[in-house]
C-alpha cells in the first residue's frame, strides 16, 4: 500500500519538476517556435545556443563577479534600453508572423541551417 504511495509522490514530484523547467520568455518561444517551424533539429540546435550563451555568462560571472557587477551598474540604462529594444521586436515579428503562411513556405523549402538558428539564439 506505501509503495503504491510512494510512485504517485514519485510520478507527481517529476511532474512538477518537468512543468518548473520548461523555458519561459522570448528565447523559450523562439525555441519553440522553431521546432514547430522547422523541426526538431533546428529546435534543439536553437535551445543549444541558448544555453551556451547563458553558460557563457554563468562563467564571465563566476570568475569575475565583481568587473561584472562594475559593468552592468554602469551601463545599466543602455543595456536596460537595447534590452527592450530587441524584446520590443521581437514582440512584434511575433505579432505580425502569420504562422500558417510560413509553415506552407517552410514545408516547401525546409531550411537546414543549422549553423544559423544556433549562432542567431547564441547572440539572442
Amino acid at each position: 500500500m506505501e509503495a503504491v504511495g510512494m510512485i504517485k509522490a514519485l510520478a507527481e514530484g517529476l511532474s512538477v519538476g518537468f512543468v518548473a523547467s520548461i523555458p519561459l520568455g522570448p528565447i523559450g518561444v523562439l525555441c519553440i517556435q522553431r521546432t514547430l517551424n522547422k523541426g526538431r533539429q533546428s529546435g534543439y540546435v536553437s535551445g543549444l545556443g541558448a544555453a551556451t550563451s547563458d553558460f557563457m555568462y554563468a562563467i564571465v560571472a563566476g570568475f569575475s563577479v565583481s568587473i561584472v557587477t562594475n559593468f552592468i551598474e554602469k551601463y545599466k540604462g543602455f543595456l536596460m534600453v537595447a534590452g527592450a529594444i530587441v524584446l520590443i521586436c521581437l514582440g512584434i515579428k511575433m505579432i505580425l508572423y502569420n504562422p500558417i503562411k510560413q509553415l506552407r513556405r517552410q514545408q516547401d523549402k525546409k531550411s537546414k541551417n543549422l549553423w544559423q538558428d544556433y549562432a542567431s539564439t547564441f547572440l539572442l
